[in-house]
């Protein structure tokens, strides 16, 4: 039987009734030393073409057919967090029907609200996307703070193209405020 209903309380909690097969999750927080945190997002073209839960989006909150939020499972930088770096990796050569898709990555509140659609990374190329290759982030919200909401990370296409392959990992270097 699959998850029937799902919602947050009113302390901000995810509440699930029903069963449901775990799932191997996409994004999380890699411990290193010191203050540095990283937040690494394996992705996928057809995530990024469909907008779902491996872009970032995993909830479709107007019940329109579309991801366009976020529930409480998936990673995001804490509120106040400064962004030092943000990279992207492709695994594997992307492509796309013209060769013109953009790929931006940005921030949203938990609502989906953009906080900066492509405050990471701008406008990164598909065609200049082959494995092994690294995108450095130069985006606004890189060397400053994601501001005072918690920024959940979504990876999105621009353009007019449809992408057709490609893999990658986002990689995010941030300092999480003291308490």
């Amino acid at each position: 039987m699959a998850t029937t209903e799902i919602w947050d309380n009113d302390d901000g909690l995810v509440i699930k009734f029903g069963t449901e097969r775990s799932k191997q999750p996409r994004a999380g927080e890699v411990v290193t030393a010191g203050a540095v945190k990283t937040l690494t997002m394996d992705v996928g073209f057809a995530d990024v073409l469909n907008n779902v839960p491996g872009a970032g989006f995993d909830v479709d909150s107007d019940a329109g057919g579309n991801f366009d939020s976020f529930s409480g499972f998936q990673a995001f930088i804490p509120a106040s967090s400064l962004v030092i770096r943000a990279t992207f990796f492709a695994l594997t050569d992307w492509a796309d029907s013209a060769g013109t898709m953009d790929i931006d990555v940005g921030v949203y509140q938990k609502d989906g609200t953009a906080i900066d659609a492509d405050g990471l990374i701008v406008a990164m190329l598909e065609g200049d996307l082959d494995v092994g290759e690294l995108v450095e982030g130069a985006g606004a919200i890189v060397g400053t703070t994601v501001g005072l909401l918690d920024a959940y990370i979504a990876i999105t296409e621009t353009g007019s193209a449809t992408l057709s392959a490609g893999t990658g990992r986002l990689v995010v270097e941030y300092i999480a405020p003291l308490a």
